[in-house]
């Protein structure tokens, strides 16, 4: 649990300083050869800076299985959203971990965590509703990761 309350914070920091729209990190269509139509360029923005955020963070942690990320920019609320899943190893069980971000202004925006082994849920939510299942967090996830 410490560990991933590091990387939430590592991703603060990581969001904060080398990923605004506003800097020259990000990629733009020209670099990407799609059209030059700002739906694509923010598109390559949410998908190449939430990859860059996945190598620096989660590229050298021994006991994580699995890790995965999907990346959406939401056109409808202007923002980029990436969901983290992470299947980690620990001295409490085998946690398996959702998360979704709001890449652009980093915050969380929800969680679902569960102990695979016992199939213990700790933490089910999006925003300010709450949920009972893996199923039902899929289920408040999908609009947010479709628009």
């Amino acid at each position: 649990m410490k560990k991933i309350f590091v990387k939430r914070i590592g991703l603060t920091i990581f969001l904060v300083f080398f990923v605004s729209p506003a800097s020259d990190n990000y990629v733009t269509a020209g670099d990407n050869g799609l059209d030059s139509n700002p739906i694509y360029e923010l598109q390559g923005w949410c998908h190449s800076n939430a990859e860059h955020f996945f190598k620096i963070i989660y590229n050298d942690i021994k006991e994580t299985t699995g890790v995965s990320l999907k990346s959406h920019y939401n056109v409808g609320l202007n923002k980029c959203l990436v969901i983290l899943n992470i299947e980690n190893n620990t001295e409490y069980g085998y946690l398996s971990v959702k998360e979704i971000f709001n890449f652009t202004d980093s915050y969380l925006l929800g969680t679902f965590k569960r102990d695979k082994y016992n199939n213990t849920m700790f933490s089910c939510y999006v925003l300010d509703k709450i949920c009972s299942s893996e199923a039902g967090w899929d289920t408040l996830v999908k609009p947010y990761m479709e628009e």
